[in-house]
């Protein structure tokens, strides 16, 4: 496995770790969410029993508080107002959620960006190795061909002078022939 794949491997596993954080996370969330629902259902609920004094029929309970805490009415739960913060919270809840996913999606295109960008760059380094290695052959090549052709120029050299010095020889004995010197 060479160092690209390896990358490849652990950044999928980092994004696949990342996947499964935010799937807990959502999990989490709708929990919460879940949560806050029956809350707001039991409280809604709970708005007609803490109302039973608009009832003629008053009962025990209402004439004496003490007795039950449930009797003493909440403002939270009767003014609209406050009643809606929990959905307002909810709200900003749901807006952090959101901007928690596009950050999310952002890291992942900034991560997906960032792996093509290195693969182009382990290839453009890949294949300027290849290129090295390919000029460093020729390199051999040719040196090897180089000092063959110098030898074979000395070899040429060599004949051309024994050439040449055997018809110096051969003049010389010409011309002593000639002249009778010996």
């Amino acid at each position: 496995m060479n160092y690209t794949n390896w990358q490849t491997v652990k950044e999928d596993e980092l994004e696949q770790h990342h996947h499964h954080q935010q799937h807990q996370h959502q999990q989490q969330q709708q929990q919460q969410q879940q949560q806050q629902q029956q809350q707001q259902q039991q409280q809604q609920q709970q708005i007609p029993t803490n109302l039973s004094f608009r009832n003629p029929v008053v009962s025990n309970s209402v004439k004496n508080p003490s007795l039950t805490g449930g009797s003493v009415i909440d403002a939270s739960t009767t003014d609209p107002a406050l009643s809606s913060t929990p959905s307002a919270s909810v709200r900003k809840y749901n807006q952090k959620q959101i901007s928690g996913t596009k950050r999310a999606e952002q890291n992942r295109n900034a991560q997906r960006a960032f792996r093509q960008r290195k693969e182009k760059y382990v290839q453009d380094l890949e294949s300027k190795s290849q290129e090295l290695d390919e000029l460093k052959t020729k390199y051999k090549n040719l040196s090897n061909e180089n000092v063959q052709l110098k030898d074979y120029v000395m070899i040429l050299q060599r004949k051309i002078i024994e050439l040449t010095q055997g018809k110096d020889m051969q003049h010389e004995n010409s011309m002593s022939n000639l002249f009778g010197t010996k």
